[in-house]
């Protein structure tokens, strides 16, 4: 970050003026703008940003050369002003968000572009509109699992046997990445969890179960997720067997059973408070749906 020939903490422009661009022509004179701008509010004086100008029309350099196949090179020769936001790689995911919202609310000031946002532009403020309101939903269960807090290792979770893990993300960033049998959940550059998989046969079923609810008798539907003040119980069925992760009887039945917090084994909880639990049911072998349990 420090050393000249490095890119991070810099505006980049490709030459300092465009002849054929009637608006925002003055590449270095905004850049110069933003870079100012931006340096106001440094969280360290050596996160200082610059302008860096690649005289990339000239194409002598590799450098130059290189910058030739850019973005914005492109779109400075086809009539358009365009400039590079680089922030360094030494830096945490919200901080380098933080820099270049900051360099990109004064680009917009500048062009007159009106912009509202509902966050508060800090490191913290980007941190938690990063952690909020975040999930997964598994297609073939139909499952919405929150990703906020999440324990970093969820174990024996049911997977297809074809090994194919089809999703919905809350957001574009988190995606699935799959090692042997770890299913690693991403969010950005960020791992939040490991899927330990236990493999089976999934079947397809839109049904719902008989609970008891703290006292109250309720239909639940498969990937739901129940709340629970005191306990809950799961109705015996004939056409399911039920596991309910982190609890254990010695008859080995978990129906009919009034179910409070204090009897689970924390460790196998959704999420690091021990509040969120997984309800799972199968016909034989067979994988038929998940509910979750939240103790709040």
């Amino acid at each position: 970050m420090h050393q000249p020939l490095r890119w991070g903490q810099t505006i980049v422009i490709d030459q300092e003026l465009l002849h054929n661009v009637a608006d925002y022509n003055d590449l270095y004179t905004i850049a110069e703008e933003v870079v100012t701008h931006t340096n106001k509010y440094l969280l360290r004086e050596e996160d200082e940003y610059r302008t860096k100008n690649t005289h990339t029309r000239f194409k002598k350099t590799f450098e130059e050369q290189e910058m030739s196949k850019t973005l914005t090179y492109y779109a400075i020769t086809h009539g358009k002003s365009a400039f590079g936001h680089e922030t360094s790689k030494s830096l945490p995911t919200n901080e380098r968000i933080y820099y270049k919202l900051l360099s990109l609310e004064k680009f917009m000031s500048i062009m007159g572009i009106k912009f509202k946002r509902n966050l508060d532009l800090t490191p913290a403020g980007i941190e938690k509109a990063l952690s909020e309101n975040i999930d997964i939903t598994f297609e073939d269960s139909n499952l919405k699992m929150p990703l906020e807090d999440i324990r970093n290792i969820q174990k024996y979770f049911p997977i297809n046997n074809s090994g194919v893990i089809k999703y919905l993300p809350s957001n574009p960033l988190i995606k699935i990445i799959q090692q042997n049998k770890t299913y690693t959940i991403y969010y950005g550059d960020k791992v939040l969890t490991k899927l330990e998989a236990d493999y089976s046969e999934h079947l397809n079923f839109d049904t719902e179960v008989a609970m008891t609810v703290d006292g109250i008798h309720k239909k639940v539907k498969f990937g739901d997720t129940i709340n629970v003040k005191e306990s809950f119980s799961v109705k015996a069925t004939n056409l399911f067997r039920v596991n309910v992760i982190g609890y254990t009887t010695k008859d080995k039945v978990e129906t009919d059973k009034t179910i409070r917090k204090d009897e689970f084994l924390s460790k196998y909880s959704v999420e690091n408070n021990g509040r969120l639990y997984r309800v799972e049911f199968y016909k034989g072998k067979k994988f038929a749906g998940m509910i979750l349990v939240n103790y709040n």
